[in-house]
């Protein structure tokens, strides 16, 4: 939905989305694998490292798919400052579905950040909201 907005392909926007956290999943699991019961180290630091090391999990399996080489390099420079349209996008995507997620649990300081968002990002915020049960 925020592709056409900054001149990104949607299409390549919504397999970017798809596939940036492939790695994490990978990575997870392998994790499971070798740490058994071990529990994964609970800082900040490690979290960060570990969503790092997925991205770059994730790019190469994008181009083993066989998927537009954009989407590869999305991911990688998501959240850099000269990255592409389609790399701006999918950070702001995956911050907004984070805060999302967040806000719907409760999280006071996710209301806080939620009305700073810019006037587009603050409408797809709003459409994201969890249908009332």
């Amino acid at each position: 939905m925020l592709a056409p907005g900054v001149g990104a392909d949607p299409f390549e926007a919504y397999l970017a989305g798809l596939m940036q956290h492939l790695g994490l999943i990978v990575a997870l699991r392998l994790a499971d694998q070798l740490a058994g019961t071990a529990p994964l180290p609970p800082s900040d630091a490690f979290g960060h490292a570990l969503l790092g090391r997925a991205r770059t999990l994730s790019a190469p399996i994008s181009a083993l798919w066989e998927l537009p080489p954009a989407v590869g390099q999305a991911i990688l420079h998501a959240g850099q400052p000269d990255a592409t349209a389609l790399a701006q996008v999918l950070h702001a995507a995956d911050r907004l579905a984070r805060l999302r997620v967040l806000a719907d649990a409760g999280v006071e300081a996710a209301a806080t950040l939620a009305a700073a968002l810019p006037a587009g990002q603050a409408r797809l915020f709003d459409r994201l909201r969890a249908p009332e049960a």
